[in-house]
């Protein structure tokens, strides 16, 4: 096992620890930008071969300042903390078994809009954006992680071509939006969506198939919701949809199976006073 490395932005200079084999390496070109916006780029040093072990801390002052990192190279065992300024972070490769907090504390209300854009696949990772308007963008696997994006109108995207296993995705307060365009695919309890308070959007797109699931939109705030199969869902998709309340919008696409089973008691959708569409 590499021996961990770290580095820390903002710093007038930085030094990285090498792993005792020296294959795990990270080649940092940058800074690109000085002052209170700093910009890095992480590569391997041995072209092929993974980022390991590697910790991540802004050292910027102030804290709010801004921090664009993207990785070059695949990543294993990252544990990165950007900060509570408008931060953006970039995967071109895949990224496994990490930790990665947009926002020095998550759960202070202090973060700014992040911006997390995955072009490789996601395994095994924790992603918590904390407060702000956040944007992730997802366009291969997502496998087994947890996906959570605190207060803020927020909006998550998987792409088509994309495919989804077993990772929970948790919204917060705000009004956010959801959008899927790839396989969604779950099993056990980890496999859940939950929207949180606020109107939130979740789209399930024309290329989209999900099943094994379950869907929480938010309980008894005042807000409308809306979630939108546009493929359709049958009893085989063995979806469970709950915490509907008055005024939310359900809309599903042609060749669906048209039976209750997505309404019985404890979804929400029995007061009368929501909207179910069949798409055409």
């Amino acid at each position: 096992m590499p021996s961990a490395s770290s580095l820390s932005l903002g710093q007038s200079d930085f030094a990285l620890v090498p792993d005792s084999d020296g294959l795990g390496t990270p080649n940092v070109q940058g800074p690109f930008n000085g002052g209170s916006s700093t910009s890095f780029l992480v590569n391997n040093a041995v072209v092929g071969s993974p980022i390991e072990n590697l910790t991540l801390n802004t050292d910027l002052s102030p804290p709010t300042s801004s921090t664009n990192v993207s990785f070059g190279s695949a990543v294993s065992g990252l544990d990165a903390n950007l900060g509570d300024g408008a931060d953006t972070i970039a995967f071109n490769s895949a990224v496994v078994d990490s930790t990665i907090f947009t926002d020095l504390t998550p759960t202070s209300g202090a973060g700014g809009g992040d911006r997390f854009v995955a072009n490789g696949g996601v395994f095994g990772t924790t992603i918590n954006t904390g407060a702000g308007n956040d944007t992730l963008l997802f366009s291969k696997e997502l496998f087994d992680s947890t996906i959570a994006t605190g207060a803020g109108n927020d909006q998550v995207t998987v792409n088509p071509g994309s495919f989804v296993s077993n990772s929970s995705f948790s919204l917060g307060d705000g009004n956010d939006v959801l959008t899927f365009q790839g396989v969604v695919f779950g099993f056990g309890e980890t496999s859940s969506i939950s929207l949180g308070t606020g109107a939130d959007t979740l789209i399930f797109g024309s290329n989209s198939y999900v099943a094994g699931y379950s869907i929480d939109l938010g309980g008894a705030d005042a807000a409308i919701d809306s979630v939108t199969f546009s493929s359709g869902i049958r009893e085989s998709n063995a979806l469970q949809i709950t915490g509907a309340s008055a005024g939310d919008v359900l809309l599903i696409g042609a060749g669906s199976f048209a039976g209750t089973w997505a309404f019985e008691d404890g979804t929400g959708f029995t007061d009368g006073s929501d909207t179910l569409t069949w798409l055409t």
